[in-house]
Formats: C-alpha cells, sequence, structure tokens
C-alpha cells in the first residue's frame, strides 16, 4: 500500500496526471514484488524488537531532542 501511495505521490509531483498513473503502476509493482519481504520481517514496524524496546528509543529521543532546543535558547 505505501508502495501505491508514495508512487502516486512522487509521480504526481514530476509529472502531474501521467506521472500519477505511471507511479501508482510502479508503486504497485513494488508492492506486490517487494510486499512479502517487508511482511515477513513484521514491516515497517518490525525494526525494533518489541514495545518496550521502541517506547525507549522514542524517550530517549524525546528528552534529547528537548536537550537541544533548551541549549540553542542559550540556557
Amino acid at each position: 500500500m505505501w508502495g501505491k501511495i508514495l508512487g502516486a505521490l512522487f509521480g504526481m509531483a514530476l509529472l502531474k496526471i501521467p506521472g500519477l498513473l505511471l507511479g501508482l503502476l510502479v508503486g504497485h509493482w513494488f508492492d506486490k514484488s517487494y510486499g512479502g519481504a517487508f511482511a515477513s520481517r513484521g514491516g515497517f514496524n518490525g525494526f525494533s524488537r518489541d514495545k518496550s524496546e521502541a517506547q525507549g528509543i522514542f524517550r530517549y529521543n524525546t528528552f534529547a531532542v528537548m536537550g537541544h532546543i533548551a541549549k540553542s535558547n542559550g540556557v
């Protein structure tokens, strides 16, 4: 599904309506051929092992960004 969406958006940005159709076709081909490989690894969410690890990474990155923002203001 993401292949179709991204293909259509990139095609629309490059070639308007013909690009939209071409991007949709290429996105469909990508979803059909590579969809099984992503699904076997858990899809896009398969990069983290479990929810607690993903939550820990999110929490770490959140506080890291807040620290950089605070320091950029001179505090």
